[in-house]
């Protein structure tokens, strides 16, 4: 299949989201991704190719080039009152180089690089359902509010600390805020190295915690629906 990128602004993304409200994710699932058991980021994987119209990759640069803009698809859940939803789970974010990330500041992080500006997918996630009968919600553009990002800051830095401690073994979800540090990867017994300790670390990745995620929802999505 040959993919193009034709997205040039906000709207661009907006309006190809647009069209899959409503339908159910399998609908573009073009490479059946979804036949395969186990893989969390399988639903991301298949709107990013089947909507959008994009390869999978692993660059550092967001999505969306060259307006700066990452794509999340992630599940939400309904509350008890049938009308309101909140976050199924965090959403995780890009992947932590212990050896690489404590060198940069904030602003020059990869963190910041990538995920300052999100497109967030939200679906329906319900229980006892196949991925691909999930229906999608809608698509909000998230920013960090200027009273959020003294926050997401923070907690960026209380994880650098322990990098930089050679504590990165440590990390926990537990120390944060907002912005947690989950652990990444397929074996819960896998180590990478870190600098400044021969002890190794688990793998994690940023992370937007659950409570953080559920109150954008209830701020922006909610309203609209």
């Amino acid at each position: 299949m040959l993919f193009e990128h034709e997205y040039y602004s906000v709207e661009d993304i907006l309006r190809v989201a647009s069209k899959a409200e409503g339908k159910e994710v399998g609908y573009f699932d073009i490479n059946s991704r979804l036949k395969v058991n186990g893989n969390k980021g399988q639903i991301g994987h298949v709107i990013q190719e089947g909507l959008f119209n994009m390869p999978l990759d692993t660059r550092p640069e967001a999505d969306f080039q060259p307006i700066g803009i990452e794509l999340k698809v992630t599940g939400l859940k309904k509350h008890k009152n049938k009308k309101n939803y909140s976050a199924k789970e965090r959403l995780v974010l890009s992947k932590i180089n212990y050896m690489e990330e404590y060198k940069n500041s904030f602003e020059k992080s990869t963190f910041w690089q990538k995920n300052q500006k999100l497109a967030i997918m939200f679906y329906a996630w319900q229980t006892k359902k196949p991925k691909n009968k999930f229906k999608i919600i809608k698509t909000l553009i998230h920013e960090f509010s200027p009273e959020d990002l003294v926050v997401i800051k923070r907690d960026w830095n209380i994880i650098m600390d322990k990098v930089k401690k050679g504590l990165a073994h440590e990390i926990s979800e537990r120390d944060t805020i907002y912005l947690g540090a989950c652990t990444k990867g397929r074996d819960g017994n896998e180590l990478v190295s870190q600098p400044f300790s021969n002890i190794g670390a688990k793998p994690r990745a940023y992370a937007l915690k659950a409570s953080y995620v559920t109150a954008f929802v209830k701020r922006i999505l909610n309203m609209r629906l």
